[in-house]
């Protein structure tokens, strides 16, 4: 299984679309797996745009 993050900034979107990211999480046997570095590097970049930015984040 692998994750998608959907940024969720802000309650009213009129309209505009949102940002959709890719997370470097993967779900086997049962067991999550995170890519630290790859996660963290994105996180950094994506907090430095996007301060106060909420995340949802989808599992399939």
């Amino acid at each position: 299984m692998q994750t998608i993050i959907l940024d969720t900034e802000t309650h009213t979107l009129n309209g505009l679309p949102i940002e959709i990211a890719y997370a470097p999480i993967e779900i086997e046997s049962g067991k999550l797996s995170l890519d630290k570095k790859k996660f963290l590097i994105s996180y950094t970049k994506s907090v430095n745009r996007y301060p106060l930015q909420q995340w949802l984040f989808i599992i399939f």
